[in-house]
């Protein structure tokens, strides 16, 4: 048969014309030409019409052959109609010829096929539905299309298939989500909301399981929330809200996949993006539960950074929603078997840790922190593998802006340092003892660095350190890496800082106790330690020996002090000694100046503190506390002269190696001095820490004692006003 003789010339002629009254009239010759034809059950002559329709019309170059086309074919399908059920056997000749005009580069060509396409769904129905993922790909174009009238037109087709979709969804959802995937990702705002009203028409099919695929095109859905435009942002965030929902009610919900998208958008720029990953986030951990666990580290990355504090309102309820994930999640770990725990690979999620500890926001430095001390106790060996990197990272917390991060990062070094007394934890003891040797070297390379730390915070990191470990092991540990040490001017600053610390912190109160009575074999050695590493500091060591009660040694000492160098920094030194002899540290030793007979030593020792002194108001103070003692003449000549009815009292006569301490301090100042050839005296540390010292003081307790307000040597009779100011704020 002739394709090209099956349509009266006249017809052909007409749906080519320029005229669309002509074009129609054609069309609807056409249709009634059709009905004809399947009356008479000429369908062959039906597929030569649609053919003709097809080649000479859709093909031709004339635009208004194009437009007629169109026509006829949608003409065609309308006669189909009423004569057959179903027009599905015709649908591969009529859709894809249509489809092609789609991109045609004549608006009008594109607006007609539109239509064409309209008419042919209507008549078709639920068969239409077998080129649904053509249709929606060329709608997701239209719908941008610069011509109003083809994006008009293509909107009536939108709502058209919609409506089949809602009637009879009878499309293959597996092939669908993937073009879906695909054009999730536009940045036109006209395909955005398309896309988006289509996800949420499917969604409200029942028959249709969007949830299922959510995975594949969440992500897409979390980009449009960014969008500039407040409706589609509106729209997309209702479709979103309602999947949330979807999931808290569904009983099988692909969590991991997700969580790595929302992970990524917990970071984003955009405040609704990121906001509502971090609700999703804190939803997925109240419902996932363990199985959130293996994700650890990406939970710890998603959340913590979401802590930082911000000023608008908004800020501050992302911070909330932050706050509640972090907790339920830390709670999650916490309440998980170590059994179930131990199946967790831990170390990705120490390795976040690490980093967020170098973070700029304080809340998520301080919440990692926590992480670590709460993981210390649940998981301690994959703590100690950790250990090397953890060591670096906390001695870096060290010098943080925030008290309370010093704090926390102390009381983590603190835990990684001992083990349960359960036996439990046996296995690590040598690992604890590495870690805690490693740290306490690099806190006095830190100090060393930056000698602030030392008096930041009233000394926190020392004071803290014996607040959670034993003071005995934390001095110690000081003391023998201090008193090898090749730097004179370091060590005599450093044991500056220690000897006040010992002397007036409240949380080393049980060891000045200790040393007070030297009982026992450890205390002596400890005593021993500290005193070859006090020797870098002459008036440091007076104390300890003062604190220790030894008195003999004491005045012995003393009386070496005369082939120092008397400087400057001695002298303020001795001022601060005296100023501690007046606060509640040493109230025992002033009131065993009531027995003078008893503490001859001790009042020889105060009496050669005096004479060191020049005339200042520290003299004064000293002088004022010595005048008061009873009978002193007496019991200085009973000291003098070997009385021995005299019974001294104190740490006397100590199975101590006092020879060879002294030899050790004579060799230590040996090396301050030459250090001071060099010009490189420790003097400038004074005034560094003479502030530290005063707070110190100020702010223990009664073991610890109150210091008076420092006092200069007469020498600086200019300058010890403002001193005495600057120690009153």
């Amino acid at each position: 048969m002739d394709v090209h003789n099956v349509l009266p010339a006249s017809v052909t002629k007409q749906l080519g014309d320029k005229i669309y009254d002509k074009r129609k009239n054609a069309a609807l010759e056409v249709e009634r030409l059709v009905k004809q034809m399947l009356a008479r059950r000429e369908e062959g002559k039906v597929v030569a019409v649609i053919s003709l329709l097809r080649t000479g019309f859709l093909r031709h170059d004339n635009a208004n052959n194009r437009k007629g086309g169109l026509i006829g074919l949608a003409a065609t399908a309308m006669a189909l109609s009423q004569y057959l059920e179903s027009i599905s056997g015709y649908l591969s000749e009529l859709v894809p010829p249509i489809l092609a005009c789609f991109g045609d580069s004549d608006s009008r060509v594109r607006y007609y096929a539109c239509e064409a396409m309209y008419n042919v769904s209507k008549v078709a129905r639920h068969d239409i539905l077998l080129y649904f993922n053509e249709i929606f790909d060329e709608l997701s174009k239209l719908c941008a299309d610069p011509d109003p009238s083809v994006k008009s037109g293509a909107e009536t087709l939108d709502r058209l298939i919609k409506d089949i979709v809602t009637e009879q969804p009878c499309f293959d959802v597996d092939k669908f989500v993937p073009l879906l995937s695909e054009r999730i990702y536009a940045g036109n705002p006209y395909v955005r909301q398309f896309l988006v009203s289509w996800i949420s028409v499917l969604d409200s099919v029942p028959e249709i399981d969007m949830l299922a695929h959510l995975p594949k095109y969440l992500s897409g859905l979390f980009k449009i929330l960014s969008d500039q435009n407040p409706e589609i942002r509106r729209m997309c965030q209702a479709v979103v809200d309602e999947f949330l929902h979807e999931i808290k009610e569904a009983a099988d919900v692909d969590f991991p996949s997700m969580l790595q998208i929302l992970s990524a958008y917990c970071s984003s720029e955009d405040f609704l993006s990121k906001f509502t990953a971090i609700t999703w986030v804190d939803e997925f951990i109240l419902l996932a539960k363990a199985e959130m666990l293996p994700h650890l580290a990406t939970l710890l990355a998603a959340v913590l950074p979401c802590l930082k504090h911000v000023a608008d309102s908004e800020g501050k309820r992302m911070r909330q929603i932050a706050v509640s994930a972090n907790n339920r999640f830390m709670n999650l770990v916490q309440d998980t078997a170590e059994t179930e725990l131990q199946s967790v690979d831990l170390q990705p999620a120490l390795q976040i840790l690490c980093g967020l500890l170098q973070s700029q926001s304080i809340p998520t430095r301080y919440a990692a922190l926590e992480w670590l001390v709460m993981l210390r106790t649940v998981a301690p060996k994959e703590m100690y593998m950790q250990a090397d990197a953890l060591t670096q990272q906390l001695l870096a917390t060290m010098a943080d802006d925030s008290h309370e991060v010093v704090r926390l990062g102390v009381q983590l070094i603190s835990a990684m340092s001992v083990v349960k007394n359960d036996g439990s934890e046996s296995a690590f003891q040598d690992s604890a003892d590495t870690f805690f040797d490693r740290v306490m070297v690099g806190l006095l390379e830190l100090f060393k660095q930056d000698s602030m730390l030392l008096s930041k915070g009233d000394s926190a990191i020392i004071r803290t350190l014996c607040k959670h470990l034993r003071p005995h092991r934390v001095y110690e540990a000081f003391a023998e890496i201090v008193v090898s040490t090749e730097d004179p001017v370091f060590a005599w600053t450093v044991v500056q800082n220690l000897n006040i610390i010992l002397l007036t912190a409240a949380e080393l109160a049980a060891l000045r106790e200790e040393l007070k009575e030297l009982q026992g074999d450890d205390i002596r050695a400890l005593f021993c330690q500290l005193y070859r590493c006090w020797s870098h500091n002459p008036i440091a060591t007076l104390s300890l020996c003062l604190l220790a009660q030894v008195y003999d040694h004491a005045a012995d000492l003393l009386l070496e002090f005369g082939k120092l160098d008397v400087t400057m920094p001695f002298l303020v030194e001795v001022d601060r000694l005296i100023q501690l002899l007046e606060s509640p540290i040493f109230t025992y030793l002033r009131l065993q100046l009531l027995q003078p007979r008893a503490y001859a030593h001790l009042i020889k020792c105060l009496f050669g503190l005096l004479m060191l002194l020049p005339q200042s108001s520290a003299y004064n103070t000293l002088k004022n506390r010595l005048d008061c003692i009873p009978a002193i003449s007496i019991a200085l000549g009973a000291l003098d002269q070997g009385d021995s009815s005299a019974e001294l009292k104190g740490n006397i006569g100590l199975d101590l190696p006092f020879e060879e301490l002294l030899t050790h301090f004579h060799e230590m100042q040996q090396r301050q001095a030459s250090t001071k050839d060099q010009g490189t005296a420790p003097g400038a540390a004074v005034a560094v820490m003479s502030s530290s010292s005063a707070a110190a003081a100020n702010t223990s307790n009664n073991n610890g004692g109150t210091t008076p307000k420092r006092t200069q040597p007469q020498q600086q009779q200019q300058q010890p006003q403002q001193g005495k100011a600057s120690d009153r704020r």
